[in-house]
């Protein structure tokens, strides 16, 4: 680079010289009246140019010099290779202007997968590419003369840092949303499947003082909740960190209890309307503490969530479901299918499919006994990629309900574009179903719907005979809910198919 710098600059001096000797040399014949005027005067205009052309020259190149100096420096920075690891550097290079800026900072830790667990299941060539494209976003960024001054950034691994200097807060919201914007604009037009969500943890600098390493830590602690939030970004305060410590230490207990198997699957039955039966049952996960008793998953389920455990309970619940059907089956006793619930982040591993086959093929138990749950919002992310998943379970004939439908990113049109073989309402509007209006014509529009699109209807949550009798009179297909079965244990599920009063025991075989 200094080089070609000098080079340039000798160049230069050559040309200025050189018209200059050229320009006085047609002056002196002038003078002596040995040249036309026409070629003193084209001499004029070589020289005008010289004038005008030089600078901008000059100019030009000092912005392209200014540039590849810049470019040299990311590319150092962003050294992409097998360890992803550069927040060292990153660290040393923002010390001494966090503590010498005069103006307002923030570290910012950025990730662009909401799924902290995706990371190393995907192969390294494609990893590259993704971060290869945000790399060159963020060289692009920090060659742009509004940031160029008050920006500085750097990765490690999955999670990248920026440093950024500002005179007014908002200047951090419209950088944070300018990110956001153009993460989405970029992988647009990527056709690799992949559950792309920006999250961003933030830390305000209001003591310089504070270690750099725990302020990126700080901002990595933000980055955590905004991920298990779903919030685009978090701004770090003192009690993230009074939380993290409660979570560390139930984590941990989860991870023991799955260790000890101490989580114990609880089955609920689905009774069918038209046929007086109990046709189906969910699969529900209980925590058996050995000190403190039985836990319902909402004591739990949130950690194993933020903490990437939900994966390894999903598959628990699913494992034992087809352990326990292949039970039922080796001793002759009555089988009924079984639905069990994923999160969203399990649809985006590249071996879901692979597992669930597997695990039920090894059981030697038929694939239309199990049944998979899940939610509008778990296909939000990446539509076309989670409904490969879904077509390809169900080829292999397992059945796909459509769960909570009635909230969140529910849609009337989306139910003709899934390959599902059931909606379950949400128990929101079974509750109110005797009392409101409103709740009992959604119900009646979803069934209807359901009906004339070929789907079963079935209503969570019910608890009482009155619920009951509209449910019945609306025609929904089945009740799932504590008046007919309350969750229970295998072995008392087992006994209560065989002894419970609501079925006709001589139609069941």
């Amino acid at each position: 680079m200094k080089k070609s710098k000098r080079t340039f600059v000798t160049l230069i001096i050559l040309f200025a010289v050189l018209t200059i000797a050229v320009l006085s040399y047609f002056l002196f014949l002038y003078q002596r009246n040995s040249i036309d005027i026409s070629l003193l005067a084209a001499g004029a205009g070589y020289a005008l140019a010289v004038a005008i052309l030089l600078p901008l020259t000059v100019k030009s190149y000092r912005k392209y010099y200014y540039r590849k100096k810049r470019f040299e420096e990311v590319k150092r920075l962003y050294k992409v290779d097998s360890t992803f690891n550069n927040e060292a550097f990153f660290t040393e290079r923002i010390k001494k202007e966090v503590r010498h800026s005069s103006k307002n900072g923030v570290i910012i830790s950025f990730m662009i997968f909401s799924d902290s667990e995706k990371y190393q299941y995907y192969q390294l060539e494609k990893i590259r590419y993704f971060y290869g494209v945000v790399i060159q976003y963020f060289e692009t960024l920090m060659l742009n003369p509004k940031y160029r001054k008050a920006l500085t950034c750097g990765f490690e691994q999955n999670i990248f840092y920026i440093y950024f200097k500002y005179d007014e807060k908002e200047e951090v919201n419209r950088l944070i949303s300018k990110i956001d914007n153009d993460m989405y604009t970029l992988f647009a037009k990527i056709t690799i499947p992949i559950n792309m969500h920006p999250s961003f943890g933030v830390y305000q600098i209001s003591d310089k003082k504070v270690d750099v390493r725990d302020m990126i830590e700080h901002s990595k602690l933000a980055l955590r909740t905004s991920i298990n939030s779903f919030q685009v970004a978090v701004f770090f305060n003192e009690d993230l960190l009074d939380s993290q410590i409660n979570n560390d230490a139930l984590e941990q207990e989860i991870r023991r209890g799955i260790e000890k198997r101490e989580f114990e699957v609880y089955y609920q039955g689905k009774f069918d309307l038209a046929t007086n039966k109990f046709v189906g049952a969910e699969a529900l996960i209980r925590w058996n503490h050995p000190t403190r008793g039985l836990f319902n998953p909402g004591a739990f389920i949130g950690e194993c969530e933020k903490s990437g455990l939900i994966h390894v309970l999903d598959f628990y619940v699913f494992d034992q479901v087809c352990k326990d059907l292949g039970d039922w089956k080796n001793r002759g006793r009555r089988m009924i299918p079984i639905s069990t619930n994923f999160s969203s982040s399990d649809f985006y591993r590249p071996d879901f499919v692979e597992s669930v086959l597997t695990t039920i093929e090894a059981n030697k138990i038929a694939p239309n006994f199990l049944e998979l749950e899940i939610t509008e919002s778990s296909t939000a992310n990446n539509y076309f990629y989670v409904m490969s998943v879904l077509k390809r379970l169900k080829e292999s004939n397992v059945r796909i309900l459509m769960d909570d439908f009635g909230t969140g990113f529910s849609s009337f049109g989306n139910l003709k574009k899934y390959p599902i073989n059931a909606i379950k309402i949400d128990k929101s509007f079974i509750d109110d179903i005797t009392v409101d209006v409103k709740s009992r014509e959604i119900v009646d529009t979803i069934v209807r719907l359901s009906r004339s699109l070929g789907l079963t209807s079935v209503a969570e949550g019910v608890q009482t005979e009155k619920q009951v009798e509209i449910l019945r009179e609306l025609k929904c297909n089945q009740i799932q809910g504590f008046y007919y079965c309350k969750p229970m244990p295998k072995k008392d599920f087992e006994i209560f198919l065989s002894t419970n009063t609501f079925e006709e025991k001589e139609d069941i075989l």
